[in-house]
């Protein structure tokens, strides 16, 4: 089974947001051979939404960003299994 957790924290692997899926990683371990992958938004350099619409109005492929996010949604489509991990500050 192959594992994808996107992780939007900044503090990357010192955040309590890439320890819970850590914990959540040794579970899933020790019922199946799994294969893990970590993806941080951090290190994407994504930029934000602007509001055009353009993927609404004419498909995803005219959004301005497309590529920059184009190779995350083919690690997504690779597995079987995504985890969305997003730190709450409250």
């Amino acid at each position: 089974m192959k594992v994808l957790a996107i992780i939007g924290t900044p503090t990357r692997e010192k955040g309590y947001t890439t320890r819970s899926v850590e914990v959540l990683e040794q579970s899933l371990r020790r019922k199946s051979d799994v294969q893990f992958e970590y993806l941080y938004l951090e290190d994407r350099n994504l930029s934000r939404c602007q509001g055009h619409l353009s993927c609404v109005k004419f498909g995803e492929r005219q959004c301005p960003f497309h590529d920059e996010i184009a190779p995350i949604k083919a690690a997504i489509e690779a597995a079987d299994v995504v985890i969305f991990a997003s730190p709450v500050h409250c």
